[in-house]
């Protein structure tokens, strides 16, 4: 059995086919898409419905008319309501990628009229990778990446708390005058913020994420990566600064920390630095609330859409489908952005090992799901052995294995129930299964 080691590894050997850009323009001092924009937008939609392996890239313009703040601002709104078109029109928002830059890097020049309307504008670009061989269409099948969480995205500026709502209910509060650019400076001028939210098992298994901690498992309370952003590069958090989170949970647990991710050879392991500020608490978010109840506007984000009217200072910007807010939530404080996971260990008194074969000459993936507890274990494949090894598993626990296949015929998925200390080798039989299938497989794991 030869391993088809992590699909997206192959994309460095496709050729990118790029597509001419097309362009909305817009009114000055507005954000509303015309009739004109509306058929440059359906345009690009038509192109790119029905084909895999696409992206299209969003960039944000206005003329210099105005300071620089209102025109990072009016960017962000104008990029937004072109994403929010491609969305209604069928667009999935994973293949949506978007930036905003105001009245810097003009397109023309911003002195006359016709150099000002061809500045206040959003650039559509699309991107597709085609597969040509067979290599290239295992990596056209890519499932697994972070990718395919969707980006949430928001806008602020440094001087004023940021307060962004996810649409699964993650609250992140940024102080005040606390970024820091690349060198360490103090940052002052607009943020972008970037956030993908991770709560289920079935989001794990399709971002390529997983619940360990070196050969330690981890139970989790969810999972978030915010990406934060000035001008000119990332941002990150003065030393002795914390971003305030909030966590949803309908179940919270004792004894969970912050784990901070760390991706190498495609793999994340998390670690956490032990220190007294990871403590998570368990709050009401209820009573947390209502000390700003007069400076929080609650738009509701319904259907995956960006809240343009959401842009302003101080404001929370809410994307939540779910805008309840009297449940019990996971309260912390993070050192620093990028992957962040509300974790704890898991006692095991008796563990075992898990040997894993599978019938198949292209294993894309094989994971391991406790069924009791939200914890999620990629399987490691040994080429001496030809076997899949999972790390020291807590005996007498039930749990799912699900082997996710590949070959030139289509997509292959075998999943089986074990206990864990009865079996020591497992052995699957992956059959052939549709995409939608695969999908609906990956989703009825674990518990939510």
């Amino acid at each position: 059995m030869k391993l088809a080691i992590c699909i997206l590894y192959c994309l460095i050997n496709l050729t990118i086919t790029a597509q001419d850009s097309k362009y909305v323009y817009f009114e000055s001092d507005d954000y509303t898409i015309d009739s004109a924009g509306k058929v440059t937008i359906s345009e690009t939609v038509n192109e790119q419905l029905g084909q895999d392996g696409y992206y299209i890239y969003l960039s944000g313009f206005t003329d210099s008319d105005g300071n620089d703040s209102y025109n990072m601002k009016l960017s962000f709104q104008r990029v937004s309501e072109v994403r929010n078109r491609l969305i209604d029109l069928g667009i999935n928002p994973i293949n949506i990628k978007m930036d905003w830059s105001g009245e810097r890097n003009p397109f023309a020049d911003n002195v006359t009229d016709e150099g000002k309307q061809k500045n206040r504008c959003v650039e559509l670009h699309s991107s597709y990778y085609p597969p040509e061989d067979f290599n290239e269409m295992l990596s056209y099948h890519n499932y697994f990446n972070e990718d395919q969480i969707e980006d949430q995205y928001f806008s602020g500026f440094s001087d004023v708390k940021i307060s962004i709502v996810g649409k699964k209910g993650t609250i992140i509060n940024i102080p005040a005058n606390s970024l820091v650019d690349e060198r360490g400076v103090e940052y002052v001028g607009i943020v972008k913020i970037t956030l993908k939210e991770v709560y289920s098992i079935s989001d794990m298994v399709e971002s390529n994420l997983s619940t360990t901690s070196g050969e330690k498992i981890l139970e989790t309370g969810g999972m978030f990566k915010i990406d934060v952003k000035g001008n000119n590069g990332s941002l990150s958090l003065k030393p002795g600064e914390y971003a305030q989170v909030l966590m949803p949970s309908t179940d919270p647990k004792t004894g969970m920390k912050v784990f901070y991710g760390n991706y190498q050879n495609g793999v994340i392991d998390w670690s956490t630095d032990g220190s007294k500020e990871n403590v998570i608490s368990i709050v009401e978010l209820e009573q947390e609330m209502e000390q700003e109840t007069d400076t929080i506007t609650r738009e509701i984000f319904n259907n995956f859409r960006l809240d343009v009217s959401a842009v302003k200072d101080p404001v929370i910007q809410e994307n939540q489908e779910n805008s309840a807010y009297n449940q019990n939530y996971y309260g912390f404080q993070i050192k620093g952005f990028n992957w962040i996971n509300c974790d704890r260990y898991i006692g095991k008194e008796a563990t075992s090992k898990l040997f894993v074969s599978v019938n198949s000459k292209k294993v894309a993936k094989v994971v391991l799901v406790l069924d009791e507890i939200k914890s999620l274990v990629n399987g490691n494949y040994n080429p001496a052995l030809d076997i899949v090894t999972f790390p020291e598993l807590p005996n007498n626990m039930s749990a799912t294995i699900m082997a996710i296949c590949v070959d030139q015929d289509g997509t292959y998925v075998e999943t089986k129930n074990v206990v864990i200390g009865k079996e020591k080798t497992v052995k699957l039989f992956p059959v052939k299964i549709s995409d939608e299938g695969m999908k609906s497989a990956i989703a009825a794991l674990g518990i939510e």
